[in-house]
């Protein structure tokens, strides 16, 4: 799917997403991953900034993280890891 600001806002405002008096649509908190780098996050806030959505980037602890996440369920979006090492190889070649 291109990328397509125009054709994302009508596709929320069609969803009854409309911008507010402030120009947002709706709050979503983002939970990153902590082993995970920061610009994921920066880069999707950004990018849903843009069609206005207004994105709580949360860094947390991996014990918070892992609280809020799997216990408590207390997250919009997350952004996981499915890999076990850095190098998703490792462990593959030895299967």
């Amino acid at each position: 799917m291109p990328f397509d600001v125009k054709r994302a806002e009508a596709l929320l405002d069609e969803a009854g997403h409309r911008r507010g008096p402030g120009g947002t649509r709706f709050p979503l908190r983002l939970t990153l991953n902590p082993f995970l780098e920061g610009r994921y996050g920066d880069f999707i806030r950004q990018a849903l900034t843009r069609i206005g959505i207004a994105v709580d980037f949360q860094r947390l602890d991996l014990a918070t993280y892992l609280t809020r996440v799997y216990r408590d369920r207390a997250f919009d979006v997350t952004i996981e890891s499915l890999s076990n090492t850095f190098d998703p190889t490792i462990g593959v070649q030895r299967a």
